[in-house]
């Protein structure tokens, strides 16, 4: 399968690829199914319902935790084939020009320390230790910082496991000054300076997420994806 003749709706697999950590399952001309072997994540995608839910088949004695599913008959399928329980479905938005978005240098960065958990904890709803844990020690999860005064956090921002970039947190009192636009432009840079894609999921409810996206020059897929997970 030529990944790239969908590079916007195949950007994730073309991720683990470029980085070494994908296992191909199954492959054909209308999909791919993957595991990212660094974040435990199964990847499906497929054209052709019959084939993708055949390969589903076959491989439903792995233990799935979390799978990330394109299209909605097969996220319907898989969920109850697999016993997913959760869903959440998302758009994504891939950065595809040749140089990273511009940074106005309004912020400093840092990379997160584990000194930093408690405030990440208190801030992010979806934190999950054992993730974001090998994110901190990947360096790859990093503090947005006020420049005249780097000690004052103003926010957060990383790459999660699978490849995608997210994590995106600014503080209440520091809001509507353009800080998110600029903690995504310099994720896009350190990103893209790591040899890697700048990619994106943005909840399907987010509006504001999806403006800020569309602001920085974010493309979007014409899809929609699921990730499924276990309670």
């Amino acid at each position: 399968m030529d990944l790239y003749k969908d590079y916007l709706g195949n950007v994730g697999f073309i991720q683990i690829i470029k980085r070494g950590t994908a296992e191909i399952l199954e492959e054909s001309d209308s999909g791919i199914f993957a595991y990212d072997n660094l974040s435990d994540v199964y990847m499906l995608k497929n054209d052709n319902f019959s084939e993708g839910a055949s390969w589903l088949e076959k491989h439903k004695s792995r233990d799935y935790e979390i799978m990330v599913v394109y299209g909605d008959e097969l996220t319907d399928f898989a969920k109850e084939l697999c016993g997913f329980e959760g869903a959440e479905k998302c758009y994504q938005g891939v950065w595809t020009k040749p140089e990273p978005s511009e940074r106005k240098n309004i912020l400093k960065f840092r990379p997160a320390t584990e000194s930093d958990i408690p405030f990440l904890k208190e801030h992010y709803e979806d934190w999950y230790d054992d993730a974001e844990l090998k994110t901190i020690e990947r360096g790859e999860l990093f503090i947005a910082l006020l420049p005249d005064n780097p000690k004052v956090k103003v926010g957060f921002i990383g790459m999660h496991l699978e490849g995608s970039t997210g994590l995106l947190f600014v503080l209440p009192e520091y809001r509507n000054r353009g800080y998110a636009a600029e903690m995504e432009s310099f994720m896009c840079e350190w990103v893209m300076s790591q040899g890697l894609i700048s990619y994106g999921h943005v909840k399907v409810w987010n509006e504001k997420s999806m403006n800020l996206q569309r602001k920085v020059g974010v493309e979007f897929w014409d899809g929609t994806l699921t990730w499924l997970f276990k309670m």
